[in-house]
């Protein structure tokens, strides 16, 4: 059922559901874990790298280390072929890390990265084995 208001109530209702997500793609940084903690100065940081990150007004690198205390944007334009094959996989960056400010989203540690190398897979987490209980005696 449309009414005269239908494209206004389509556009507000896509700007609402636009809003989370933009906001969502650009706190990986700003709000996670250690990454603010991090020193200005050379880096050697090991995690998951991932392409396709977004923010609005393009306030970022694009890219991202997952590390298990946060995470920290990643320039790789010095090493876009290392990157593009460790996508998605357990790597250890080494660069330089800088804050880099954005109007929107304010100071922003940056890892400029110069050397992107894989990293063997971490193990499983353990898990205590329990011994399984008694069988009952048959009398």
């Amino acid at each position: 059922m449309k009414t005269k208001l239908g494209f206004a109530y389509t556009l507000t209702a896509t700007a609402l559901l636009a809003l989370p997500l933009g906001m969502t793609a650009c706190s990986n940084t700003a709000k996670s874990g250690d990454a603010s903690a991090l020193k200005a100065g050379r880096a050697e940081l090991l995690g998951v790298l991932r392409s396709g990150q977004v923010a609005i007004g393009a306030e970022t690198t694009g890219w991202v280390l997952l590390m298990d205390t946060g995470s920290v944007d990643v320039d790789v334009s010095k090493v876009a072929g290392q990157a593009s094959q460790l996508d998605g996989k357990r790597s250890v960056v080494s660069g330089e890390i800088i804050t880099k400010a954005y109007p929107t989203r304010g100071e922003v540690k940056v890892m400029v990265a110069d050397s992107i190398i894989g990293a063997p897979a971490s193990p499983p987490p353990a898990v205590p084995t329990i011994p399984p209980p008694p069988r009952p005696q048959k009398m």
